[in-house]
This record gives structure tokens, sequence and C-alpha cells, in this order.
């Protein structure tokens, strides 16, 4: 069987996005009501508001683009990897890691799916390794019965017994 590349669920980024918007749209809603009282305390010319107010905006809007673009590279950078023998975990911007576990170890695993993973067909895998005496744990796989079926497949040409899954 070929190596299978999995990415996180776009839907998580689409949320995180989604939050970011809301956040700084309130940030911004809010230092421009304060400016505002500040500026009719103090008997303040408009265009001192005008400059305080887009200096704000700029600030604000700069800092929402950073975010943005690390939560998109953070995105990017992040896979799992299941090959034949074993399952990868990549992920890192500017540092690589990677981190990985034999498939012949796994013993149990489970799905585990919130309201919000089942409408977007997404969700958590875990895998139990007594072997290593811990889980292995694939968080926010789209189609996650569909890789917990290519995982059982992998074990079945190793030659090892299916796992048992677990209800949650």
């Amino acid at each position: 069987m070929d190596q299978i590349e999995i990415k996180k669920t776009i839907a998580i980024v689409t949320i995180k996005l989604m939050a970011l918007q809301l956040f700084f749209a309130l940030t911004y809603l809010t230092t421009s009501l304060i400016s505002d009282s500040i500026d009719q305390y103090n008997n303040g010319t408009f265009m001192n508001a005008i400059a305080y107010d887009s200096l704000t905006f700029i600030i604000i809007a700069l800092v929402h683009l950073a975010i943005t673009v690390y939560i998109i590279l953070e995105w990017v950078a992040e896979k799992y990897i299941i090959l034949p023998d074993r399952i990868r975990h990549q992920h890192g911007i500017l540092f690589r890691k990677t981190e990985s576990w034999e498939i012949r170890n796994i013993e149990t695993g489970y799905i585990t799916e919130g309201l919000v993973a089942r409408l977007f067909n997404y969700g958590t895998l875990t895998f139990h390794s007594p072997t290593l005496d811990s889980n292995i744990i694939l968080n926010d796989v789209p189609s996650p019965s569909l890789v917990f079926n290519s995982v059982e497949k992998n074990l079945a040409l190793l030659g090892k017994s299916p796992i048992k899954y677990l209800k949650r």
C-alpha cells in the first residue's frame, strides 16, 4: 500500500480565521469608542482623532495580517502520513518536527467527533499502543473513519490482528 498524506481539515482553519476576524473587528470597535470618548473629554481636534484612529487601524490590521499568515502557514506545514508500517506526524513552520509510530504496536483505537466535527466530517483518531504505553493522537483529520480503515488495512498487511474499536 502506498503512503497517504492527510492534512488537517480546512474547517478548523476557517473557524480560526472567522474567530480572528470577529476578535479584531470587536477590538477596533472598542478602541474607536474609547478614542471617541477620550477625544470628547479632552476637546481634541478632529485631525488628532483621525490620526489616532488611522494609526490604531493600521496597527490592528498588521497584527491581524500576521496572525492570519501564521494560522495558514501552520495548517500548510502540518500533515499526517500513513505509511504501510508506520504513522508520521510532521509539523512546524520554522523548525520541522517529525514524530513516528509503528503501526504494528497499535491494539485499540477510537474516533472522537463533536457536533461541529460531524457536520464538517472530521474528527480525532486515537490509537493506543500498550507496547509504547502511549496514545497516538491524530487531531482534526478529515473523514476519520476512512483513515481508521486504512490503518487497519496496513495492520492486516503486516499480519497483525485488527484494531479493537472502542465506542466513545
